[in-house]
């Protein structure tokens, strides 16, 4: 073969895999409208906020970032969308991290994929943590207070959630486990009938979200007890964390982008970065402040917090033998 056919021949064959590397890399990325899907009904906290971040994102990237509801089925239908999406970029999922544990707790045997697996986490914009409320006319002003009372009468507290297998059930459970106590669960369909059942004295208590703390708290139809992050809350810096009286006691949450696996290392990282900038402009802040905390971190700490909650659920399931759907 003649050195200028070989040339010419080398020369072809670099461009292949040069156009093979331009095509992975994707510098251009998004050429074209991203689908985000949440897997709940419009009009909800985790539409609202998706919105609030994707419409600054829209801007800076040149593209629409759509939102797509998919609800049902306790999110798994639009968590299996995503998960069977091309991952190409162009199919992201906006979800709440507790809904993914849920899903990997109590549906993982019958889901047909692994959620701690098969979606890759892209960029937290926000964590938020609950408060623990109980009816004032209990006569309770601490959450020692609350310990000690239901241990001198087991069972005759009482815990509301919205169902069994709902982040604020294990959130409960975890708190009596770690308390010693025996407080028993009422369920309700909704975070509205499980709040107003504990202003009406049905229930005992509730770990609710902070934005009730305005409502209900400050008005005394509620007794904030205490919060479950482990740093106090920037919107209420007088609540102390519930950690400083049950050991080893924490519960939060966070609203997390996830794309397929397999989906581009730099176009997940590029996602990363752009959404951590919308979080530092001051409007979006602001919106975020009024219900958690801005997040933005990298996407190994996201991983490595979702493996630690994922983890503390898992063994509380073990030890207790916690029952996980109806």
């Amino acid at each position: 073969m003649k050195a200028s056919s070989l040339l010419a021949g080398l020369s072809m064959a670099l461009s292949v895999v040069l156009a093979g590397t331009s095509a992975l890399a994707q510098p251009d990325y998004p050429a074209k409208p991203v689908k985000v899907v949440v897997p709940y009904d419009a009009g909800g906290p985790v539409d609202i906020m998706g919105r609030i971040v994707l419409d600054k994102l829209s801007e800076r990237l040149g593209q629409q970032f759509l939102i797509e509801h998919r609800p049902g089925a306790a999110t798994r239908i639009g968590t299996e969308n995503v998960v069977r999406a091309e991952p190409d970029g162009y199919t992201l999922l906006y979800t709440a991290v507790s809904a993914i544990i849920t899903l990997a707790l109590t549906e993982q045997e019958n889901l047909g994929f692994d959620v701690s697996e098969d979606l890759e986490p892209v960029a937290s914009t926000h964590t938020g943590a609950y408060v623990l409320y109980v009816n004032p006319t209990l006569g309770i002003n601490s959450a020692a207070d609350l310990i000690t009372k239901a241990k001198e009468q087991p069972g005759a507290f009482s815990y509301s959630s919205t169902g069994v297998g709902a982040h604020t059930y294990f959130t409960s459970e975890l708190f009596k486990h770690l308390s010693g106590t025996d407080i028993l669960h009422v369920p309700y369909k909704g975070t509205n009938p499980a709040t107003q059942a504990v202003v009406s004295n049905e229930v005992s208590m509730v770990f609710g979200s902070p934005v009730l703390h305005k409502q209900y708290g400050e008005t005394g139809q509620l007794k904030a007890l205490g919060v479950t992050s482990l740093e106090p809350l920037s919107q209420f810096p007088d609540l102390k964390p519930l950690n400083e009286t049950v050991l080893g006691f924490s519960s939060t949450y966070s609203f997390t982008f996830f794309a397929p696996k397999g989906t581009p290392e730099e176009i997940a990282e590029k996602l990363n970065a752009e959404i951590g900038e919308v979080l530092k402009l001051d409007d979006v802040r602001e919106k975020i402040l009024a219900i958690g905390e801005p997040d933005g971190s990298s996407r190994q700490k996201v991983r490595e917090d979702i493996a630690r909650e994922l983890n503390t659920m898992t063994n509380l399931v073990k030890e207790v033998g916690l029952k996980l759907t109806e």
